[in-house]
């Protein structure tokens, strides 16, 4: 299953976070998956190779403050988190059907709007297979 899950979030209140956030955002996901499934949490946890899924960073209408990024209480951001690996790629879906209410990233909270893997609700989320994608590069071939 390949998985490209988009997260809908808004601050809580105004907060200020590092410009890089990465980490804080990995840290989210990991605990998220944790609690789906301890097992594939701590499996990924301790991996000392890439990991099977990646994270863009935070997007949408920030303020530059010093060497911090403000996210405003009005504004509505996302993230995109994708997963190439299938017992991944599934407890993330899993997210879809029942989304936390929140998350902390840092000394920031963000209420969770959605979470989604159509792309009919954002251009950046989707959900395949590797036979599908298989497929469609062969009729492009024909």
């Amino acid at each position: 299953m390949l998985l490209s899950l988009v997260f809908n979030v808004r601050p809580v209140q105004e907060c200020v976070l590092p410009m890089t956030i990465g980490q804080a955002l990995h840290a989210c996901i990991l605990r998220l998956l944790s609690d789906i499934d301890p097992a594939i949490g701590a499996e990924l946890h301790d991996m000392n190779q890439l990991k099977p899924f990646t994270i863009s960073p935070i997007q949408g209408p920030v303020t530059v403050q010093g060497r911090g990024l403000v996210f405003h209480q009005t504004q509505d951001y996302w993230f995109r988190v994708t997963a190439y690996e299938t017992q991944v790629s599934q407890c993330l879906y899993a997210l879809e059907a029942r989304p936390p209410g929140h998350l902390r990233l840092l000394q920031g909270e963000f209420i969770v709007q959605r979470v989604t893997s159509d792309s009919r609700d954002h251009s950046w989320a989707h959900c395949s297979s590797y036979e599908a994608l298989y497929t469609a590069l062969q009729s492009l071939e024909t």
